[in-house]
């Protein structure tokens, strides 16, 4: 299974918005479509821009002044002063695990079993 730490993930979202927002003038554009699946009932699209990826640039000049801050990729963890939250699975209290495994037999032989 793979995973992704909250710090990866939050740079992902980051990543999609601004390659999201860079091409976004603040203005919405729409066209009219007509499919045959409607019955050739007018509805509106969104007019999609091609990329502009202008964002790139800044992206990787502040890689390299991070790389050369920061030598080490655990030392720049170290310094990272921003907010992780808990994980779901430390919210969660001990569970017995007897009980769960006879309820799952239970659900599983569709037999009633004796407590």
């Amino acid at each position: 299974m793979l995973h992704f730490t909250f710090p990866v993930m939050q740079a992902k979202i980051y990543l999609a918005a601004m390659h999201t927002n860079t091409n976004a003038g603040g203005e919405l554009r729409w066209k009219i479509a007509r499919p045959r699946a409607n019955k050739g009932q007018p509805t509106a699209k969104p007019v999609k821009e091609t990329i502009t990826r202008c964002y790139l640039n800044e992206l990787f000049e502040e890689v390299v002044t991070l790389r050369l801050a920061y030598e080490k990729a655990l030392r720049a963890q170290r310094d990272y002063h921003g907010t992780v939250p808990e994980t779901l699975s430390a919210t969660a209290g001990p569970v017995d695990k007897a009980n769960v495994v006879a309820r799952q037999r239970r659900r599983l032989n569709w037999r009633p079993t004796i407590d």
